[in-house]
């Protein structure tokens, strides 16, 4: 660090890596699974439901050779979609968008119009501590699993981010 760069403010982001653990998983999980085909020409969709920070985003749409993926991010949260713009340098492009909407109500859309996507990351979390804060309950639902299950293509993969708690979680970890 010098004087010139010790605002962190004009750091750039790096997008090629994913500095949550539970987001490697999520990303490498996407391949693993060959749900994903790294370097492929072919167009793969991923769903995202829960932008957060936008890291999961970023990394796929960093422009680097992942291949040819197309995200949709889906976050109910206007003020998420500000702060990973502002702070994450999360941009939307034509391989890249994020939509302002419900999960549970985009899902049920999508199963509606028969869209499909190679993965579905579930990211969609309380803001509050309790024995499971990841997924929310609305998106364990018979008829939202069902729906997703029909826009995942039939190779695809549905990850999902599960956080439990006894209640001890620190405001600081929160």
């Amino acid at each position: 660090l010098t004087f010139e760069n010790v605002d962190t403010r004009t750091w750039q982001v790096d997008k090629t890596w994913a500095h949550l653990y539970y987001a490697r998983l999520m990303i490498t999980g996407a391949f693993f699974s060959g749900a994903l085909e790294s370097g492929s020409t072919a167009t793969q969709k991923v769903l995202i439901l829960g932008l957060g920070g936008g890291v999961i985003n970023n990394f796929f749409s960093d422009g680097t050779d992942k291949g040819n993926i197309h995200v949709t991010s889906v976050d109910n949260d206007p003020i998420m979609v500000k702060i990973a713009k502002k702070w994450y340098d999360l941009q939307e492009s034509s391989r890249h968008k994020v939509v302002i909407d419900d999960a549970v109500q985009f899902v049920n859309k999508a199963a509606a119009t028969e869209r499909k996507y190679d993965v579905i990351l579930v990211d969609v979390c309380y803001n509050k501590v309790r024995k499971l804060m990841c997924p929310i309950d609305e998106l364990l639902n018979d008829t939202v699993v069902e729906n997703m299950n029909k826009i995942v293509k039939n190779h695809g993969a549905v990850l999902v981010n599960v956080v439990t708690s006894d209640g001890t979680i620190s405001p600081f970890d929160h």
